[in-house]
This record gives C-alpha cells, structure tokens and sequence, in this order.
C-alpha cells in the first residue's frame, strides 16, 4: 500500500540528496515494468481506486513527447492491447506503428493533481530552476558557471532560486557546483521512485515561478502545478551518448514546435497566459482527462482484451492479436489480476 506523500515528508527527503537518488532497481507490480517510470501506473490506480498489486493492461508513456513519429520500441511492441496516448497528436503515430488500440488519454500527472487537491499550498516565493539533465543513457554536460551567471541576473522578484536536479546529475555530482554558488538544491527522486512525481508537485508548490533551459515535461508540470513558467534561452547544453541512443531517448523537437514554445514561453510575466495555459492543456493532454469509473472501464476492457486476443486493423489488415503468448508467459499473474480488480473498499466515480 502506498500512502499519498506530503510536504513535509517532501522536504524531509531532501535532507539526504545522495540517498533519496541513489540508483536502484524499478519494483513494480506492473507486467509493462516501464508504465511505473515516475510512478505512473501508481498514480492511475491510485485515481481509478484499484489495490496497487494490480497489473494494467495498457501501455502508458512515461513522458510527453514532442516527436510527430517516434514511438519507443518497448511501448510499440510489447504484448498489451491498448495504449494511452497524449499529447494527442501522437494518435496517428500509435496507429500506425503499433497494433495496439490507441486511447487518448490526460497524462498522469493531471490525475495527481486530482489526488492531491485537497493538500494546502503554502505561500509561493521565489523560483524552482530545472536545467537539463542526464539520463540512464545519455549525459548533459553544460556549464554551471554560465546557468549560475543567468540566474543571478534575472530580476530580483524571482529569488531564492532553488536548484531541482535529475537524480543521475545528483549521483554525478552536480549538485556540488551549484551549492558553491550558494543556491538551495533539491530532487523529486529516482526515476523508479514511485513518488517521485508526488515529490515533484510538492516541490513545485513552494515557488511562485518556474524554470528551466530545455522544453521538456517539467515545464507543463510546474505550470500544472502552480507555477508561472519561464523559458531562459542560450544556455548551451551537449547530450552525450551514441547516435542511436540519442535518437531513441532525445527525439527531434520540429524546429516549428520549438520556436513556439520558445517564444511563448520566454517572456517575463508574473501570470499564465492563455496561450499559455492552452498549450499546457494540449500537452497535457487535459482535454481527455477520465473520471475515476471512466479509468476502470478502460483498464476492464483492457483486461478483457488482453485475455481474450483482440481484432484491429493494421495498415488496412484485419489483424489477429493471439492470447496464447501472453497467457503463457504472465499465467501466474492472470486470475489474480482478475480478482484484484474486482476488489475495491471504496470506489471514486
């Protein structure tokens, strides 16, 4: 069972950086182990009001992506019948590279939102800076010295300025230069840290602005979660990896996209424009957000399908899923899933 994290415990992780991001293996329940990155199949059952032991039956991207045609080979091949799609331009891509059903969805962290409205937020002061970052595979390298000399310049109402790292630049050190800048550092967690989304929110809930000098997920987050965002241009960041590496973790923003999001997101303002707001939205994918029955449904007719084989059509083809493989290889898990997702003490409509 897992508890809905609050602020004080937030801040009480932050206490020993080092440890809350020290690498570890993903412990999940979930069949697709990579639908509990960030904890968002935790987050999901936790709306939908489904015991955590429970397996979905659908794919869930981990992240927002900005590619119009890249889908991850995990998500496009593994044996689950349907995936949840946002943004949802994405939709196209889905149908076209996977033989799954295809969902639009909200991304999952709208639904925390939901979960933890109810939690007060402090007074907002000050900003919340996230730089680019590494990841599993790939390395950032960019200058502190020059992110530390664009920070101190920006106008006195956004300060203090937290620093909130990736948990791979906390375990390579980087948190060490920015704290000889005198700059507060703090991090959501690992990546397979169920709570780190939870971490993420309540981080955010502390400051009035948001920043970061790469498009990524945390700039819709923050704005989802309060902040009034603010993109700082020029601060140049390599990505080290191979070159397949870099094209499977850090697709291609269209150059179209990026000057958008850029211009729009840019300019000091001490508010959430509607432009704004309406990308945050379309990102987010805000517009196909699921009630709680409506998320059980999806999650039963998923469950259906995953045990019966289901019918689609591929590029024309009317195409057989068989349930035979899946059956085979996760039998142990099947009449327990069944009876896990009929078993609910309270239920959230």
């Amino acid at each position: 069972m897992i508890n809905v994290l609050t602020l004080d415990e937030t801040l009480k992780d932050q206490e020993n950086l080092v440890s809350l991001c020290r690498d570890r293996e993903l412990v999940t329940s979930e069949v697709f182990a990579p639908n509990d990155y960030y904890g968002n199949a935790t987050i999901l059952k936790m709306y939908a009001d489904l015991p955590q032991s429970y397996s979905l039956k659908v794919v869930i991207p981990h992240a927002i992506s900005f590619s119009m045609t890249q889908t991850t080979k995990p998500e496009a091949e593994f044996p689950l019948p349907i995936v949840f799609c946002y943004p949802s331009y994405r939709k196209k891509t889905f149908e076209e590279k996977t033989r799954k059903f295809v969902i639009n969805s909200s991304c999952p962290f709208l639904y925390l939102v939901d979960l933890l409205a109810e939690h007060s937020s402090p007074n907002r002061v000050g900003t919340i800076f996230f730089p680019s970052h590494s990841t599993h595979h790939v390395e950032a390298r960019y200058d502190v010295n020059q992110v530390a000399e664009k920070l101190l310049a920006l106008d006195p109402k956004y300060r203090p300025i937290t620093i909130c790292l990736y948990w791979k630049d906390v375990i390579s050190g980087v948190h060490e230069s920015y704290s000889r800048y005198g700059f507060n550092v703090v991090s959501a967690g690992h990546v397979y840290d169920p709570l780190f989304q939870f971490r993420f929110y309540h981080l955010c809930s502390l400051y009035k602005y948001s920043a970061s000098n790469e498009l990524t997920s945390s700039m819709f987050f923050s704005i989802a979660a309060g902040c009034n965002f603010l993109f700082i241009d020029q601060i140049n960041t390599k990505y080290l990896a191979d070159e397949d590496t870099l094209k499977r973790d850090r697709p291609i923003i269209p150059v179209a996209l990026e000057t958008e999001l850029k211009s729009v997101f840019k300019v000091e303002r001490d508010f959430v424009t509607e432009e704004q707001n309406k990308l945050t939205r379309f990102f987010l994918g805000a517009e196909h957000k699921m009630t709680p029955s409506e998320m059980r449904m999806h999650f039963l007719l998923a469950e259906i399908l995953d045990k019966a084989g289901y019918l689609r059509f591929h590029n024309t083809t009317l195409v057989l899923s068989p349930w035979l493989t899946r059956v085979l290889t996760r039998l142990r898990r099947q009449i327990l899933d069944i009876v896990k997702f009929y078993y609910t003490p309270t239920r959230r409509k």
